[in-house]
Formats: structure tokens, C-alpha cells, sequence
């Protein structure tokens, strides 16, 4: 009887002593998938970022770092911090790719996002809350995909993406704008992008699919910058603007400024100018010239919704604006 209760009482501690199948999963995923995974700062702005090539060439977003930056500081999963240069930068696809020196790290597999569907398991690894540049250490969600869908200017006036988009339940924490949404087998399925509206907070990423003629490009030493944008750097605001059908698109809000002081969020659309209508950058700047106010009031356009927001403005700039 002692003999029968010993080796069942082994039994019983070996098997709490093994993890569920699925959990076993999860740790070799993230095993698999973290070393390729990067924090990215310019500093203005801090994101993430994935390794895509053994040459170097990490992919992030435009909302990850300022689209006007051609450097960035990259924080590796070994726990070096390098400089990167910007070898492309696709507003329509809200990418950057920066290449780097990351040594024998390895680079992610690409997946292939027209295979994804609802239901699919979804991971978004990246730095949260400052895990990366603080700890050394890559966050990891789980989730699945919750829809596969295109996304207009009509319900995401704020986009300068239009497309395909995949919806992920895993949750995305500050910091995380550029990191990869990766399937159960680790391959790159997306790149993490701003949720443009406030009725879902679900994730939503740019499918890899859009990313990968960019990707080819770069990879045979073309170097991409996308002149179908025009954009300009306001100092005196600290935004990066762009001219649209809609009104003037907010790219990117430094932090530390009077836009950001003044609630002015990447994706507003700026439509009014002390009370009167604007439709280009050239008035603001003109405004901004001549007028040298110390505030200025502007009506934007956030969800749809008009609001007025008053901007005290830097004077000791000395920038072209």
C-alpha cells in the first residue's frame, strides 16, 4: 500500500511539476521570436520595432518615430543599443525601415497575412511601458484575430493607411505602435499600428503582405523615400503636418510641446485657424510669420467630431516654421 501511494504521489507531483501543453507553446513561441524584437527611439518618440533580414533591416512604423527623422537609437533584445539609419519610409503604408549593425541576432520569419483569418491565436511582442528601454525585456500578449477588414478615410479620416487591416484581441500597451503581430508558428503576420477610432480598443496591425514589395525593394539596395507626401515640421507647435482632401493631417506630435500640452493627437485634422476655415500648411505657416500670436486657436477634427483647442506657442525657437 505504501509502495502504491509513493509512486502515485510522484506521479501526482510530476505532472504539477509539467505545464499545460498549450503553455509549453507559448514560452517556446516566445523563445523563438523575442531576440528578433527591438525598442526604437528618435528622441521624440519611442516604439518598437522587429529585425526582418539577417542584414540588418528592422521594419517600424511612422507612428514609432518621427516620419521626418532619418536616425534612431535601436535597443536590441542582447541588450545593445545601436544607431539606425532609414533606408525607406512609406507613408501610404505607415512603415519605416531602418537598417543596423545587430550582429548574429536573428531575423523573424515572414508569414503570409492573406491566410489569416478570425479565430487565428495572435501574439504582439514589443516594449511596453518602457519594458525594453528600461529592463532589457520584450513583452509578449496573447490574443487571436478578431476580424480581417479594410478600413476608409470616411470611418478612419486620421489613417494615412487605407487598407487591409487585422484586428488582434492581444492587448497593445504604450510603446508598442511598430511592433510585430506574429502567428502560432512566430512568422510575421502584421505590423502594429494606431487604433484610429474610440469606439473598439482592439489592436490593429497592417498586414505583412502590404509590407513585403517595400521589403524586397530595400533588400536589393534601393533606398525608399515617398514623395507622393508632402510633409512639414512645425517647431513652433512641435507637430509634423501633411496636406489631405480632409484638411491638414496631423503625422506626429512631439512629446513636451505646445501641441502635445494643448491635447493636439496624431490623426486630428486640423480644419480651422482662429475661426476661419484653413486648408493648407502655407496659411498656418503664413499665420504663424506674420502674425507671431502667442496662441493660437485651431479647430480640429477628431473622430469626426469638430473641437477647439488653444496652443500657447514657443518662443524660443529659432527653426524655420
Amino acid at each position: 500500500m505504501f509502495v502504491v501511494t509513493a509512486i502515485l504521489a510522484a506521479t501526482v507531483a510530476g505532472l504539477a511539476a509539467t505545464p499545460p501543453a498549450d503553455e509549453r507553446a507559448h514560452v517556446e513561441l516566445y523563445r523563438k521570436v523575442h531576440r528578433s524584437v527591438v525598442g526604437i527611439s528618435d528622441g521624440g518618440q519611442k516604439g518598437s520595432g522587429v529585425l526582418i533580414d539577417p542584414s540588418g533591416l528592422i521594419l517600424t512604423s511612422t507612428t514609432a518615430m518621427r516620419p521626418d527623422s532619418t536616425t534612431a537609437k535601436v535597443h536590441l533584445s542582447d541588450h545593445r543599443i545601436v544607431t539606425a539609419e532609414r533606408v525607406a519610409l512609406v507613408l501610404s503604408r505607415e512603415l519605416i525601415i531602418l537598417k543596423a549593425e545587430v550582429g548574429d541576432l536573428p531575423a523573424i520569419a515572414l508569414g503570409d497575412s492573406d491566410a489569416v483569418k478570425a479565430g487565428d491565436s495572435s501574439y504582439v511582442f514589443g516594449d511596453s511601458f518602457n519594458s525594453i528601454f528600461s529592463d532589457g525585456e520584450v513583452a509578449v500578449s496573447l490574443g487571436i484575430v478578431s476580424g480581417v477588414y479594410s478600413i476608409s478615410s470616411i470611418l478612419y479620416p486620421g489613417s494615412t493607411y487605407l487598407g487591409k487591416v487585422i484586428e488582434t484581441s492581444a492587448a497593445v500597451n504604450p510603446n508598442q505602435d511598430g511592433a510585430p503581430l506574429v502567428d502560432a508558428e512566430g512568422r510575421l503576420i502584421g505590423m502594429v499600428t494606431l487604433n484610429f477610432t474610440d469606439a473598439k480598443f482592439a489592436g490593429l496591425a497592417i498586414p505583412i503582405n502590404e509590407i513585403k514589395p517595400f521589403i524586397e525593394r530595400v533588400k536589393k539596395g534601393e533606398t525608399i523615400v515617398d514623395e507622393e507626401f508632402d510633409f512639414k515640421k512645425l517647431d513652433m507647435l512641435g507637430v509634423v503636418l501633411r496636406d489631405t482632401a480632409e484638411g491638414i493631417l496631423v503625422l506626429f506630435v512631439d512629446s513636451d510641446t505646445p501641441a502635445a500640452s494643448a491635447g493636439l493627437l496624431r490623426g486630428d485634422i486640423i480644419s480651422g485657424l482662429e475661426g476661419a476655415p484653413v486648408k493648407d500648411l502655407r496659411t498656418i505657416r503664413r499665420h504663424l510669420l506674420n502674425a507671431r500670436p502667442e496662441q493660437v486657436r485651431l479647430t480640429v477634427k477628431r473622430y469626426g467630431v469638430p473641437l477647439e483647442l488653444t496652443v500657447s506657442l514657443k518662443r524660443n525657437v529659432k527653426k524655420d516654421y
